[in-house]
């Protein structure tokens, strides 16, 4: 009676751990993975500006963003990395950034309208001409720690007309991400859309 007993405490023993051990590599693996989150922040007007959050336990190193309308069937797309700095009232506002951004931190960009008049201007089309844009994708790359490959997020938007202006609605309710080494291709062909 005593060794059956011993062998079912060693067995509970055993799953306990097991359990124990599941747990502490699924916090692991979570907080090694790169979470960024792209949004919009105030209001789902289109004047609201764009924000990324890194949200991972390490910085993150933003390489590149890009803008990409989705307007008469095509997409039209620009980089939006760096560009000069715009006045927003008191305080000025970048387009877009490159560097490190720190965990839990945001990076806030202009207003999504921005970003559309930018590229569009880049195509040779009139800021007027927004009301025939059907979406606007915002896409990032960056770099994560030791990663071997670059991070990819992108979320798109609809933008539905209301009177004067529009309003942005996610299509998806989280941030999409290319991370693996069978989605580099979707990151090179982002750079690929500019030529």
């Amino acid at each position: 009676m005593i060794e059956i007993l011993n062998m079912a405490t060693a067995l509970a023993t055993n799953v306990v751990l097991l359990f124990l051990g599941v747990q502490a590599f699924r916090v692991f693996r979570r907080q090694r993975r790169p979470r960024l989150i792209i949004n919009r922040a105030y209001s789902a007007d289109i004047e609201a500006p764009c924000l990324i959050s890194n949200m991972s336990y390490e910085a993150v190193y933003l390489s590149a963003v890009f803008c990409a309308l989705e307007k008469d069937g095509r997409w039209l797309s620009s980089e939006v990395t760096d560009l000069a700095p715009e006045q927003q009232g008191d305080e000025e506002s970048h387009f877009s950034f490159q560097g490190p951004v720190p965990p839990r931190h945001f990076y806030r960009f202009s207003g999504f309208d921005a970003l559309i008049r930018h590229t569009l201007a880049e195509h040779g089309h009139s800021f007027d001409s927004w009301r025939s844009v059907e979406s606007v994708e915002i896409r990032a790359v960056a770099i994560y720690g030791n990663e071997k490959y670059p991070l990819g997020v992108y979320r798109r938007f609809a933008i539905v007309p209301r009177q004067q202006s529009a309003v942005l609605i996610p299509a998806s309710v989280n941030t999409g991400r290319f991370s693996r080494r069978w989605h580099q291709h979707r990151i090179r062909n982002w750079f690929g859309e500019l030529a």
